[in-house]
């Protein structure tokens, strides 16, 4: 409020979530007669859980009237996934022309060269989160390492950043329980360079896709960069697996050990005959830049047909 009373703008975003930000950059715009956009990086009130275990209609009752009325008012709304701007097209039909997708893209900055030194390593980068769990992947990697006879020697599973406990449980633990252990190193978050280097030395990068169909999880698009296979654990309705199907990732239900097992012989056994594929993210346009080009457009389109302030 006070730097509206100071400068002038020519109009308001609001980011989210959490998604009460939209409501109060309604209120201002409004007060102030200035175009609003609302940025949706997760769905609000739309979505569909894998197991229903988010539903709430008490949430759904209170909530989604708020969101009705910012969605009427709003100039411009942009989503992260195709999938997400459909459904909210349908949900508003009246908003419909105003609704649009921004992926979060792949940048351009430089990485480190990728490296083979005979060791096959599957990685993940990031924090688990209390609904990604990943024995069965365990699982599947002791299946699969003594179906291929690889020893801790020819394979390693490197997991860094907030992932030695997942709620209450303890990440080795859970891997003990699988068997798999003695190939799974935990390292805690380091500076961003040693994880890109971890991500360059890898064949397998894995992302636990949330049980929300609607989200791509942005670490996909970093994943894309590298001349590695993306495996995405979660729902393959996904809006992720939509994305990057056609650019060779690799899915399996989060409860599928098998499924898991034959992608990973699927990567291993390519790399030890042609080596590493190209990165996806030559093959698909997922370039941030592109998606900042296309938000400028649309927010250049949104300034052009607001009323002029004297």
């Amino acid at each position: 409020e006070r730097l509206l009373d100071f400068s002038r703008y020519a109009g308001i975003v609001s980011s989210g979530p959490p998604h009460a930000v939209h409501l109060h950059a309604d209120h201002l715009a409004q007060r102030r007669g200035l175009p609003h956009a609302v940025d949706l990086r997760d769905p609000w009130t739309h979505w569909s859980w894998v197991d229903g275990s988010k539903e709430s209609p008490l949430f759904l009752e209170r909530t989604r009237p708020r969101q009705a009325i910012v969605m009427a008012r709003a100039a411009l709304v942009t989503t992260t996934t195709a999938r997400q701007t459909a459904t909210l097209r349908e949900a508003y039909p009246a908003s419909a022309a105003r609704v649009h997708t921004i992926l979060n893209g792949a940048d351009d900055t430089p990485l480190p060269a990728a490296t083979d030194d005979g060791i096959f390593r599957i990685a993940y980068t990031g924090t688990l989160y209390v609904d990604r769990d990943p024995g069965t992947l365990f699982g599947a990697i002791r299946a699969f390492a003594d179906a291929e006879g690889l020893t801790p020697d020819r394979l390693r599973v490197e997991f860094m950043g907030a992932v030695e406990m997942l709620g209450r449980r303890s990440v080795r633990e859970i891997a003990e329980a699988a068997g798999a252990a003695p190939w799974l190193t935990l390292t805690p978050s380091r500076p961003r360079a040693e994880a890109m280097a971890l991500l360059a030395r890898s064949h397998v990068l894995i992302s636990f896709a949330e049980r929300l169909r609607e989200t791509i999880p942005a670490k996909v698009f970093e994943y894309a960069r590298f001349p590695a296979w993306i495996l995405l654990v979660g729902p393959r309705d996904q809006a992720t697996n939509e994305l990057l199907a056609a650019g060779g990732a690799l899915s399996a239900d989060a409860h599928d050990a098998r499924a898991m097992q034959e992608a990973l012989h699927t990567a291993y056994r390519a790399w030890r005959s042609t080596g590493r594929p190209v990165p996806i993210a030559e093959q698909l346009p997922l370039a941030r830049a592109t998606q900042n080009e296309r938000l400028a457009a649309l927010l250049a389109r949104m300034l052009d047909a607001a009323p002029r302030r004297a």
